[in-house]
């Protein structure tokens, strides 16, 4: 009992020893001017700033995951519903990075923000173009459209590089930066930065979930920059690991386009004859084999694989044609438009199917009229850009590069620009290139042969062009060329059709150069 009362005498001594020490050193403090009571005030402000900061960053995360994941096919929500949650998410987002610039979500928060700002690039530029038309009267300029989408996607890359700016040096790869920064290159067309940030997440992310996303990206990156050898050696990396990715077909598919761009056009159709067979199988719903490796694919797959379906004999057809392979050729188109029109026939083809067998039934109508016999005539009369001709009867013993294309079309300006270089490079080998352009309705004659003459001057142009005013184009008609769009003919030394390319653009400069090559190289 005695040592319980010596127990509890002893606390009561120590904590009224204490409480005085404390009691005077703050009175002390205060004397001094060090010491300062808190009012409560100060404290109530943080907590509440603190709490509206979770607060605005917690509705701005939960919005973005509330985004489908398939912005271009929702499920639960509608179009409106997205445009309108998006447009509030961006509005909410940069009020909270303004409020808040030191928030401690702002690492969470701005890659989600960054995110539906790429997701929204496309329609941004589309509406803020629509409404300076409606205040302007007229289309946006280039360099007015430029700029804006040079602001909206700095204004990305500031975000992003804050965040990035945080990273420690040694520390993990900060992937889902890196992976934005790259995107936003893509969607701001700026490809050899976009590689450089998708090889970056190659080489310090290696465990990344979405590999395959990333690889077909760079795929795709490196063809848009015209690199086809590292685009097929990419191909080649996705199909080495990633046979069971919903992304498969499309990456069968691009490998294929980046030996045709190359100029690589046998082995272009090597590839699509070895993966005919995988593209048939998925069709019909058979399991995959690539080496021993059996592959199951989703349904979402399998409808992407009747994409390509739709399309490898015509564009097995469309090697060998430009291969001088006749009798192939037309047996591949001929194949091809069996297909679709079982397909038309059965309601089962997509709306790309539908164009192909459009496609597929002029060019092999031409095949059969035009390949290995002797060209039509054209006949413009004195409707020639300062007069000079251009007559295929005249030009026996040269390759021939007929162009069929409307002026002042964008379009096709690439493609006049490679034909000038190619004659430029091959004109003393004997290659002669001319350029037949439609008429634009019922336009002053004059007016438009001034149109094309200085067309024609702007481009530097050094090979005929006339144009073909006629009621319904009939020099069009002559080489079963549609008007509106465009047509490459070829002509051998004999003066025999050799080739036929419906809608040249820029991505066919190399195929339309290895046919040129081909048919200087063989002798009249």
């Amino acid at each position: 009992m005695a040592f319980v009362q010596r127990t509890l005498l002893g606390i009561f001594l120590f904590l009224g020893t204490a409480g005085l020490h404390l009691f005077i050193g703050q009175q002390g403090a205060a004397a001094l001017g060090h010491y300062t009571q808190q009012d409560g005030t100060d404290v109530k402000e943080e907590l509440t700033k603190r709490l509206t900061e979770e607060q605005e960053a917690r509705w701005i995360l939960d919005a973005v995951d509330r985004m489908p994941e398939d912005v271009r096919q929702p499920k639960g929500m509608s179009i409106g519903e997205i445009q309108k949650l998006t447009d509030e998410i961006l509005l909410r987002g940069e009020g909270y990075l303004r409020n808040h610039p030191e928030g401690k979500n702002v690492p969470m928060v701005v890659p989600a923000l960054c995110r539906i700002y790429l997701m929204n690039c496309n329609r941004h530029f589309i509406d803020s173009g629509r409404l300076y038309k409606e205040r302007n009267g007229q289309d946006a300029p280039a360099a007015w459209t430029a700029a804006l989408k040079k602001g909206y996607f700095d204004r990305i890359h500031t975000l992003l590089d804050g965040e990035l700016a945080k990273v420690e040096e040694g520390s993990e790869a900060p992937c889902e930066l890196i992976r934005l920064k790259a995107d936003a290159f893509w969607h701001g067309q700026q490809y050899p930065r976009c590689i450089n940030e998708y090889k970056r997440i190659l080489e310090r992310c290696p465990d990344d979930e979405d590999m395959d996303v990333v690889l077909t990206a760079l795929l795709n990156a490196q063809i848009r920059d015209r690199d086809h050898k590292g685009a097929a050696a990419t191909a080649d990396q996705f199909l080495a690991a990633h046979t069971d990715s919903d992304l498969l077909p499309h990456v069968l598919r691009l490998k294929a386009k980046a030996l045709q761009e190359s100029g690589r056009l046998l082995d272009c159709l090597r590839w699509w004859k070895s993966i005919e067979g995988v593209i048939e199988n998925a069709f019909r719903g058979d399991p995959l084999v690539f080496g021993d490796k059996t592959v199951e694919i989703s349904d979402r797959c399998r409808k992407d694989f009747q994409r390509y379906y739709e399309e490898v004999n015509f564009a097995i057809g469309f090697l060998e044609f430009a291969l001088g392979n006749y009798k192939e050729a037309s047996e591949s188109f001929t194949r091809e438009m069996e297909i679709l029109t079982e397909l038309i026939n059965a309601q089962a083809a997509s709306q790309v199917g539908q164009i192909y067998a459009k496609r597929t039934e002029r060019v092999l109508e031409s095949l059969l009229r035009f390949a290995g016999k002797p060209t039509p005539a054209i006949s413009l009369g004195e409707n020639w850009v300062g007069g000079v001709a251009f007559d295929p009867a005249q030009e026996k013993g040269n390759v021939l590069l007929i162009l069929f294309a409307p002026y002042e079309n964008p379009r096709y300006l690439e493609t006049l620009e490679n034909l000038q270089r190619l004659y430029m490079a091959h004109g003393n080998d004997g290659l002669r290139i001319g350029w037949i352009a439609s008429s634009k309705g019922r336009s002053d004659k004059q007016e438009q042969i001034d149109r094309l003459t200085r067309q024609c001057a702007q481009l530097g142009l050094a090979f005929p062009a006339g144009l073909d005013l006629e009621e319904g184009s009939p020099n069009f008609g002559q080489y079963n060329c549609p008007v509106g769009g465009a047509t490459m003919v070829a002509v051998d030394r004999n003066g025999n059709l050799a080739w036929y390319k419906l809608d040249p653009t820029f991505r066919d400069d190399s195929i339309i150069t290895q046919v040129a090559i081909r048919l200087l190289a063989e002798s009249p």
